[in-house]
């Protein structure tokens, strides 16, 4: 197995690359299918889909956490910044020292993740009418300033869970560089009404219920598990790989298991530690996100 793991934890720029390269040329085939076709149904599927590809580009920002983009960590950095954390307003070194924290401290007082979540908002199981309204309000963009302000790390920070990232005066002039460029094409060629309604529409509304299901997926709705293994595992269908969970960020265990292991890989990992009966005592699988939200309304 160690050789095994050895192997499936090599990680490839090329493949790094390509992955956030696929998001965006997804991302442009879903715009010029919503203009050529003109219709509501179009519209409505295709504003979904992009939000589903946000959250591709959020789990390459994940995946640049963990340096499984590229191991050469400055290229890493810039290329997740620049392709995939800054166009959905977030930052991979302030969200490394989040995340880091969380997986050396899962679901206990040190994880800034769990912290933030102490509240009846995250109290499983819960009836069907309550779930349905947070993620009401998820859709009505009523947790995105909030959402933001989590993943920025400064919450974390507030706590005194992480220490405040020192970054360099010259990394911040390049990012409003960055801002200010793409904004000045945007009103130059007129973009900015497209912008809205392609890219930052989808962001805080869909995005934001998608990150809301993912995040009880990943360790709510489970009351059999000590705190520090109650993890979840999705296997999901086609529909759901499209629209809900993209990159394998369903198999959470694995990489709460092995977080060096890239994307990828995810799958042939679950496949060799289903032969190991520690993982398969400690795994908690659910089939599917409508089984997930079952779970999580389960009052019996």
């Amino acid at each position: 197995m160690r050789s095994e793991l050895k192997h499936l934890s090599q990680v490839s720029t090329t493949r790094g690359i390509i992955s956030i390269a696929i998001e965006w040329i997804l991302i442009f085939i879903a715009i010029f299918l919503i203009e050529y076709f003109d219709s509501m149904l179009t519209s409505l599927l295709g504003l979904l889909f992009i939000a589903g590809r946000q959250h591709a580009l959020a789990f390459c920002v994940h995946e640049g956490v963990h340096y499984n983009i590229s191991r050469n960590r400055v290229l890493n950095d810039f290329l997740v910044n620049s392709f995939a954390a800054w166009p959905i307003f977030m930052e991979v070194k302030t969200y490394r020292d989040n995340h880091l924290a969380h997986h050396r401290h899962n679901n206990t007082e040190k994880d800034p993740d769990w912290a933030r979540k102490q509240s009846r908002e995250w109290v499983f199981p819960k009836r069907k009418l309550p779930l349905f309204i947070d993620f009401l309000r998820s859709f009505l963009s009523m947790e995105t300033l909030k959402s933001f302000y989590a993943v920025s790390g400064k919450q974390a920070q507030s706590k005194g869970l992480t220490k405040k990232s020192s970054l360099p005066k010259s990394y911040h002039l390049v990012k409003a560089i960055y801002y200010l460029s793409f904004l000045s094409v945007f009103y130059y060629f007129n973009f900015l009404k497209s912008y809205l309604f392609y890219w930052f529409l989808p962001m805080i509304t869909w995005l934001q219920v998608l990150n809301r299901l993912r995040k009880i997926a990943e360790h709510f709705g489970i009351y059999d598990k000590e705190a520090e293994i109650r993890t979840r595992t999705v296997i999901p269908n086609i529909i759901e790989k499209i629209f809900i969970a993209p990159k394998n960020i369903h198999f959470h265990c694995e990489h709460h298991y092995y977080p060096n292991v890239p994307y990828y890989n995810l799958s042939k990992l679950h496949h060799h530690l289903q032969l190991d009966p520690k993982y398969q005592k400690e795994i908690h699988l659910s089939y599917g996100y409508i089984n997930v939200l079952r779970e999580a309304t389960r009052l019996n």
